[in-house]
């Protein structure tokens, strides 16, 4: 649509006094010509709505004031930007000023939030070193903005005096880098669209010397959906097919619509649903698949909606355009309300340690579970209902060797269907025993078709041990262990024998790859327990980008042979490939472990706080 299109549109939504439809199409006239006339317009209108709804309380201190200012910025609502814009600038400062940052950013374009930002370089709130990282992303997003009104506020900054710390030579450095590629003149607009400006400057004069919309209805037809919700225009169609994906998330053609219907209204969540969309049906191209990266990057966290206050930030993950998987926290009773809400009705996967969350009616699509310790996976198998999962895992365990109760038993009613389970242990134990056959008497284990198990511990059990469960458990089909920080092994039934799949997990840094010759004597060391029994097919797979494949296991098979372990190999069929993907390694799965049972600890004393 055209920027006039979008400004009669504004103009007939003030003549109706909605101020929230007017609003909306200002933006949409913002995003099409980023002209400081069409600023002011969106701040006039702004400034007349911010009159009639309550700040956020200022008198609060600390997290609690970080809190309430994430909670109102979660509900997505256009309205209450100019609410959100004084955050940027008080305390607390630190990450926590980041997250903030982070949250104006990721909404699409806003003259209001980009003269903040602005702002934020003239006069920088906070200059900590380790406040780069936001600093850089700032400065990035307003190279791209083409606000000719940041050039005066930068123009500003760089005639003070730099101050004495570290962080200023490089912000000035940045500062007269945007100044560059900032346009040096704003768009031109067509006369017949600059009349349609000042009419519409002066109608928004005469509405705020009238009387403000009452707060109930401006927060009421401003709420949205998460980026793209029933608060745009034309609100209650959309609201109406939102709710029918939400009722019926395996419905595809609903998203479908959907996409169309925002694409029609410049929402870039109809872009990602629809390259999301042709993803799930084989279509996608590799430019497809970055555009949908960049479109999450950018406004991920604005689409989790009102969810957001309860997902750990970069934990989660889209699919057809929705949320599909994320880790999540609850830190007070008003947060686990949000248990109850339609928006869950995508996702496939979440990890937590809230059972009252994972037995919900609300998670209509969950097929997967975990991010909690065994004492929780005890709980799970003993509800009364029978739940339709397909994958618990990963289940932490805390120590080793494995005792907890939680582990064994008769299978549960509660999982009648579970054919996927991981095991991470989280300590780092050295090599203790070697026989696995405790694994056979898991709760779930007559079901699985699949059994991954992170344990260095365990790294020195031979094929043998591991095929044993092969016969133990008539369902299974692979087995996959880690083994050291950097390879992953995959043991797969076939034929009476078995496969072995050999992933490396990690790219070489520099300064490992003068220790190589060390390094391949260690995997093919690792290599050598899977080789008696010789697997019928033996395939290694290399995600890293250095070495390669012909460096690393030509070097590998030279290091087996003097091992004696080349015999075993002799008729086996043996397929050497570039993986696209790379599996988690040992070091990942072991830190992002600790970090989430972490994160569970403080989110449990946060709520008990609450609750007093």
């Amino acid at each position: 649509m055209s920027i006039d299109t979008f400004l009669d549109r504004a103009a007939a939504a003030v003549e109706r006094r909605d101020r929230v439809e007017a609003l909306q199409h200002l933006l949409l006239a913002w995003r099409t010509t980023a002209h400081p006339h069409i600023a002011a317009l969106v701040e006039t209108l702004s400034a007349d709505i911010d009159r009639a709804l309550p700040a956020v309380d200022h008198a609060l201190e600390g997290e609690a004031y970080h809190d309430a200012w994430v909670n109102l910025a979660a509900q997505q609502r256009e309205v209450d930007v100019a609410r959100l814009v004084p955050g940027l600038f008080r305390l607390p400062l630190g990450k926590l000023l980041a997250a903030r940052v982070e949250h104006m950013r990721s909404r699409p374009a806003d003259p209001r939030i980009t003269r903040a930002l602005f702002e934020m370089i003239a006069e920088p709130p906070a200059t900590a070193q380790s406040l780069k990282p936001m600093w850089n992303a700032l400065f990035a997003q307003l190279a791209s903005s083409g606000d000719v009104r940041g050039r005066a506020l930068l123009e500003a900054r760089l005639d003070q005096p730099q101050g004495a710390s570290k962080f200023w030579p490089h912000h000035y450095q940045k500062t007269r880098e945007l100044l560059e590629v900032l346009p040096a003149a704003p768009p031109t607009l067509g006369e017949a669209t600059a009349r349609r400006v000042a009419r519409l400057g002066a109608a928004l004069t005469r509405l705020a010397e009238g009387q403000p919309s009452p707060a109930q209805a401006l927060l009421g037809e401003g709420a949205s959906d998460g980026g793209s919700a029933a608060g745009a225009v034309g609100g209650d169609e959309a609201a109406e097919l939102l709710a029918q994906i939400e009722a019926n998330p395996s419905d595809l053609s609903l998203r479908s619509v959907y996409a169309d219907m925002l694409s029609e209204r410049g929402d870039p969540r109809g872009e990602l649903i629809a390259l999301q969309l042709r993803e799930l049906r084989g279509e996608a191209s590799a430019a497809d698949r970055s555009n949908g990266r960049k479109l999450l990057g950018q406004f991920g966290p604005r689409w989790l909606g009102e969810l957001q206050p309860v997902i750990v930030p970069q934990q989660f993950g889209f699919a057809g355009g929705f949320l599909d998987w994320c880790e999540v926290v609850f830190k007070s009773p008003e947060q686990r309300a949000l248990a109850q809400s339609a928006m869950w009705s995508t996702v496939r996967a979440v990890y937590c340690d809230d059972l009252e969350l994972m037995r919900s009616e609300h998670l209509r699509s969950l097929e997967r579970v975990g991010g909690f310790e065994v004492e929780l996976f005890g709980a799970l198998c003993s509800g009364e209902r029978a739940l339709p999962l397909r994958e618990i895992g990963p289940v932490y365990l805390p120590r080793l060797p494995v005792e907890e109760d939680a582990l064994f038993g008769a299978p549960s009613r509660a999982l009648p269907n579970v054919e996927k389970l991981e095991l991470v242990a989280v300590p780092y134990v050295e090599r203790i025993e070697r026989d696995v056959s405790w694994l056979a008497e898991l709760r779930v284990a007559k079901t699985l078709r699949e059994l991954s198990f992170s344990a260095t511990a365990y790294s020195s059990t031979l094929s043998a041990d591991w095929l044993a469960l092969f016969a133990l458990l008539p369902r299974l089909e692979r087995i996959n262990l880690e083994h050291g920080y950097d390879k992953r092994v995959s043991l797969l039934r076939h034929d009476g024998g078995y496969r072995l799949v050999v992933a490396q997990t990690a790219s070489l840094p520099p300064h490992v790859m003068r220790y190589m010759d060390g390094w391949t004597k260690n995997f093919a060391e690792v290599l050598a327990y899977f080789l008696d029994p010789p697997p019928v097919q033996l395939r290694i797979e290399d995600a890293g980008n250095r070495p390669t494949p012909a460096e690393f296991f030509g070097k590998l098979f030279v290091r087996l042979r003097k091992l004696r372990k080349l015999d075993p190999l002799r008729g086996v069929e043996v397929q050497i490939v570039r993986s696209e993907e790379r599996p988690l390694s040992r070091y990942e799965t072991r830190n992002l472990g600790i970090k989430r049972l972490e994160r569970q600890r403080k989110a449990r004393l946060a709520y008990a706080k609450a609750e007093k």
